[in-house]
């Protein structure tokens, strides 16, 4: 049985890839407020601190969390480390889970969001039910869909 594809490639790439921050736009994006401040201070490991940053610019630009490791994400890492931690040499060890989750904790409660859970689940399939009898073009129910959990 054939899949069905409901993604294009540009599409799939939009969701799933880390944004790509150009050299020119750097200096505008990774900007601190009082609250990234007060999180970061409550850090102690260089490696957790460059995660956050990444975690919560990435996460303002796309509004999703993506799996990666400073190590993969070299060029944003070091304008962090040139802006923020100036002769800091380069983490070389990557940031552990649990520095990963509670930053993406830090980053939901900055915003006012919150990490999906089962209470949510049940509002989704209801909703995505109500799509479903009323159209039949699966890439709008998908877009649909991802508008309600934003």
């Amino acid at each position: 049985m054939a899949r069905l594809k409901i993604l294009s490639v540009d599409d799939f790439d939009n969701l799933y890839t880390i944004p790509k921050i150009e050299k020119q736009d750097l200096e505008f994006l990774f900007e601190l407020d009082e609250y990234d401040n007060e999180y970061l201070n409550t850090l102690t490991d260089l490696s957790s601190k460059i995660d956050y940053i990444l975690q919560m610019e990435y996460f303002r630009i796309s509004q999703y969390f993506f799996n990666f490791t400073i190590h993969g994400v070299r060029q944003d890492s070091w304008h962090i480390i040139e802006t923020y931690y100036p002769g800091s040499k380069f983490p070389k060890k990557s940031t552990s889970k649990h520095y990963v989750y509670q930053s993406r904790k830090a980053i939901l409660k900055k915003y006012e969001m919150f990490s999906y859970n089962s209470s949510f689940k049940k509002k989704l399939e209801k909703y995505a039910k109500d799509l479903a009898r009323q159209h039949i073009v699966p890439k709008y129910i998908f877009d649909s869909l991802l508008d309600f959990c934003h």
